[in-house]
């Protein structure tokens, strides 16, 4: 046999076949051999294997069986010693352990080695020994060779072998950039095509393969898969250590497997915790000293997985998807950050930096949807799986706000993948009357485009909700009317004749779609009719679902400017039931009164400003420039425009005491004056929509609205305190009480009922027209003259100004504007407001005081606002608010930012320089500050600018003189706050020890 074995191991010419038979038969009679004999055919392939002969020829298969043989022996001798069988091979093991083996011959040894059995110590050894092998493989070697491994590491040393492969394929692939260019060049990633050896592909295919492997050695038992949970359990708080590529791909990998959920829950928690890690490093220098070079963008890594993944029914792809659910089924909603300076509206500056996107909720759900996004991209069959799952998880309405964001980015950027999501998207429609108001908007707003091209959906969508405005419940029908009006928004109403020659100016959410090339003008025409019939009908529900049809409709009319004529002459036929010939408003027909119980049955303050925000957002101002309407006139436009003067003559000229409004002390009463008080809001809106701002006459009626409607208020305060109504006689001016109902109020209709606000196109009119120092027309200076001593004005204006963009901080939208158009209008109030503060070095009394501290606030709110939800715009706002005509072209954000802040830290050194009213420089100093930290959060903390920021701040708080703890604790968060940023923390204790 010894002959025979070694005619096979120096001979090529033996055909395999033959050689697989010999084997087969010396295996049968390798039990007949004594054990001399046996030893010395192990010894004999031991030394082949030592001089490397022919490891890869079928010989070697013989080796285990007769290793096997040998260690069943009692009793071996050789060279006169005499050992038991399994002693015998301990010898052989260890001469094994020491034999140097070459790289084409790894896979061959390892296959052997799986067979023989190896005491666990030596097989960490062994382990290690062919792992070193690893870094001199050829790609196309690896997966084989792992394969054979797994089974070496059955017992034990399970996880070692993908330590190795992590820092071999992140070798490979550094060379190649991380072959993040492969699949952007389009490049195939099938196995059966031409592959170029040693390119990325290859390394790619290699990576796949070897994944492959250790996923189907956990699918049938292997026990990597369960010490791979624990190596993941052990380090979730040192994320680091874990999203390498090819770890985390492994992860992904086994997370498919049924039996290894877990590894997903692990995953979203690492997701989560890096992302802290990230809001950490951002503002604290001591944790950029740690983690210096270790930083992880984990989207990118994403991004770069799922470009390399080579079909849909990858495991690799499979995790994914069960990581993107996992991250947006997170509910908790309250975002990591330091703890905010003690104050009101100063927020949370870590959610305003503009490294981040929110909270680390909202960047986990981010993360989620981008991935499911990526995936139809790449796999667009996978489309209408992923949108079922999606429209099932939106049946919780209690946490679905991520889910519809998720598929309003699928539909924004793969429509055409989302038209073969027709049943899921029927099935989200039919349960429309289920969702909130405002999760239904999002929703329709989401998924209206679709309907341009897919009649069937759109079909459904118009019997859903002709079905939902009749329903009994009227949030119901709430629901109805936005639907209505997200589809109009994506149909043009075609009509040639008309706006030929107007401005065209556009304030809308989006841009107006043409739909020509797939339904024609006629066509489109038609279900626009339709569906302003429908809409028509909701002016008979009730005063909630005409309140949304108000609110939204001037929206809808930016994106399809055509539809003004019609719903002009909509609102105007019904504002005509409350208006009586005199043009007198019949406060009684918007109150109905059942028994005890008052109800508003028409906000009418609502509808009057609908009117005139839908031209004003049709861009077609000219109505308002026309003096001399005729009555007679077909222009619908024209109607409503006359209407509303009318109206803003009648009210302007009036007193309190020309309304009848019965005993205030009882709810219909209150409800009437509550009425009265918005519809003056509306018409001091449509006063400056029109010409309050250049013509005398209109200035002065806009102050006579303004101060009936603080009247009417401060009745309504009067009562809320339980004190008697005092009227007053015409002329006399009130003080100003901009103090809400208080609880003793009813609260029943206020949940159907609010007031007006003015709007902020009308707000950025008129506080940029006050702050405007280069009026040279003799009527706007007289007009400018009359305004200035209108104190009280002015503080309504900040004041609505400040509650617009409080609002704007929580919900990123202000009344459906566009981004474009809420920087415009921001920039200009931010601008006059500014101005406002720098110019008052003195405050007088205390509305002065008032509108100082308002000012502040409102500057606040807007820059954290734009930090938060449009930091692409906050370059923009930031030049406005520096009062340059002419900014200069390409000017980083950081100088702007760096401007920007002078201004506020003059503010506060002259706040702090002489503080006659300890009161007010309390309350300025929080939203000045507040202020500082959120823009210092937009520059780097290594920066030149922030370096100046910190050593001004130190200063400030080293010179000044202060014993009011309500201003010195503001001025310590300051401190702290960039310090944390900007010096590492044992580097400030070892200062503060040494001082």
């Amino acid at each position: 046999m010894k002959s025979i074995l070694t005619e096979l191991c120096d001979s090529e010419a033996v055909p395999e076949n033959c050689a697989v038979d010999i084997v087969h038969l010396m295996s049968l009679n390798s039990h007949d051999l004594s054990s001399n004999n046996l030893a010395e055919l192990v010894q004999l392939c031991l030394s082949f294997i030592q001089k490397g002969k022919n490891l890869r020829g079928k010989w070697l298969s013989l080796f285990p069986m007769i290793f096997s043989e040998l260690g069943k022996q009692n009793r071996v001798t050789l060279d006169s010693d005499s050992m038991t069988g399994a002693e015998y091979c301990g010898g052989v093991i260890s001469s094994l352990c020491d034999t140097e083996i070459a790289v084409e011959d790894a896979v061959a040894f390892t296959a052997v080695l799986r067979e023989l059995r190896i005491p666990g110590t030596i097989v960490h050894k062994f382990v290690l020994k062919l792992c070193a092998i690893i870094p001199d493989m050829e790609p196309q070697e690896v997966p084989p060779f792992v394969y054979q491994l797994l089974f070496l590491c059955y017992q034990s040393d399970h996880l070692i072998p993908l330590e190795h492969l992590a820092k071999y394929f992140e070798m490979k692939l550094s060379r190649y950039g991380q072959s993040t260019n492969l699949s952007s060049r389009g490049e195939s990633m099938e196995i059966d095509c031409d592959i170029e050896t040693g390119s990325p592909k290859e390394i790619l295919q290699a990576k796949a393969t070897s994944i492959f492997h250790i996923s189907r050695a956990a699918a049938t038992g292997h026990p990597l898969g369960k010490e791979f949970v624990k190596f993941l359990r052990s380090r979730v708080d040192v994320p680091e250590l874990v999203l390498v590529p090819f770890i985390l791909e492994v992860a992904l990998s086994l997370g498919a497997l049924p039996q290894l959920r877990d590894i997903i829950g692990l995953l979203r928690k690492l997701v989560q915790r890096l992302l802290r890690s990230n809001e950490r490093l951002r503002h604290s220098a001591w944790m950029r000293e740690l983690m210096l070079g270790k930083q992880i963008d984990v989207q990118k890594m994403f991004n770069t997985i799922m470009l390399q993944g080579t079909s849909e029914g990858d495991n690799i792809v499979k995790g994914f998807e069960l990581l993107a659910f996992d991250l947006l089924e997170i509910r908790n909603a309250g975002g990591f950050g330091r703890p905010s300076i003690a104050g009101p509206n100063l927020g949370n500056a870590s959610s305003s930096s503009g490294t981040t996107s929110g909270t680390v909720p909202e960047q986990c759900w981010h993360i989620g949807a981008h991935i499911l996004l990526q995936m139809i991209r790449k796999f667009p069959d996978s489309a209408p799986l992923i949108v079922k799952k999606l429209a099932e998880r939106l049946q919780d309405v209690s946490n679905d706000s991520q889910y519809i964001t998720t598929i309003c980015l699928m539909v924004q950027h793969n429509p055409l993948s989302m038209l073969e999501c027709k049943v899921s998207f029927t099935m989200l429609l039919y349960s429309m009357e289920y969702r909130g108001l405002v999760s239904a908007k999002r929703l329709y707003t989401g998924i209206s485009p679709l309907f341009r091209s897919s009649g069937a959906l759109r079909d459904s969508a118009f019997l859903v909700l002709r079905k939902l405005l009749h329903s009994c419940l009227e949030e119901v029908r709430q629901v109805a009317v936005v639907g209505f009006l997200e589809i109009l928004k994506n149909f043009r109403f075609y009509v040639p004749t008309i706006g030929s020659s107007l401005s065209q100016t556009s304030m809308s959410s989006q841009a107006t779609v043409d739909v020509h090339h797939s339904q024609t003008s006629n066509s489109n025409r038609a279900f626009c009719s339709e569906l302003l019939k429908l809409l028509q009908c909701a002016l008979s529900q009730q005063a909630s679902v005409r309140l949304t049809l108000y609110q939204n409709l001037p929206e809808v009319v930016s994106r399809n400017p055509e539809l003004l004529p019609e719903c002009i002459k909509m609102l105007r036929c019904h504002l005509k039931f409350f208006i009586d010939p005199e043009a007198v408003v019949q406060v009684d027909m918007c109150i109905t009164k059942d028994g005890h119980n008052s109800h508003v049955i028409e906000p009418l303050g609502h509808l009057i400003q609908a009117i005139h925000q839908s031209i004003l957002r049709s861009g077609k101002t000219n109505y308002f420039a026309k003096e001399d309407i005729d009555p007679k006139s077909e222009d619908q436009v024209d109607l409503g425009v006359l209407l509303i003067r009318k109206v803003v003559t009648k009210m302007a000229e009036s007193s309190v005491d020309d309304y009848v409004v019965g005993d205030v002390q009882e709810l219909s009463a209150q409800l009437k004056i509550q009425t009265l008080s918005s519809v003056c809001i509306a018409l001091a809106d449509f006063c400056l929509a029109e010409n309050a701002t250049t013509n005398v006459i209109a200035a002065k009626r806009l102050v006579s609205l303004y101060e009936m409607q603080t009247r009417f208020d401060s009745l309504l305060s009067e009562v809320g305190k339980g004190k008697a109504p005092k009227r007053t006689k015409k002329g006399k001016e009130n003080p100003i009480d901009e103090s809400p109902i208080t609880d003793d109020t009813p609260k029943a209709p206020m949940k159907i009922f609010e007031k007006c606000t003015p709007s902020l196109q009308s707000i950025s009119a008129f506080i940029g027209f006050l702050k405007d120092s280069n009026q040279t027309i003799a009527n706007e200076k007289e007009i400018l003259a009359f305004f200035k001593p209108q104190i009280g004005l002015r503080l309504w204006f900040a004041q609505s100004a400040f509650s617009k963009f409080q609002a704007f901080c929580n919900s990123k939208d202000i009344e459906g504007l566009s981004p474009e158009s809420v920087t415009k209008f921001s920039g200009t109030i931010a601008r006059a407001l500014l101005l406002h503060c720098q110019n008052t070095r003195q405050v007088a009394d205390d509305r002065s005081s008032a509108m100082y501290c308002t000012a502040l606030n409102c500057l606040h709110d807007i820059i954290l606002g734009f930090c938060k939800h449009n930091p692409t715009k906050l370059g923009r706002l930031l030049t406005a608010m520096d009062q340059v005509e002419r900014p200069a072209a390409g000017i980083p954000l950081e100088n702007q930012i760096a401007k920007t802040l002078k201004h506020f830290k003059d503010l506060l050194n002259h706040l702090l320089s002489g503080r006659e009213n300890e009161d007010l420089v309390t309350k300025a100093v929080l939203p000045i500050v507040g202020t500082l930290i959120v823009l210092s959060d937009q520059l780097d903390p290594a920066g030149a600018e922030y370096t100046e920021l910190f050593d001004w701040t130190h200063n400030l708080c080293k010179n000044v003189e202060c014993r009011e703890s309500s201003i010195a604790k503001p001025l310590i968060n300051l401190l702290a706050h960039l310090s944390m940023a900007s010096e590492s923390s044992p580097s400030i204790l070892e200062e503060l020890a040494k001082e």
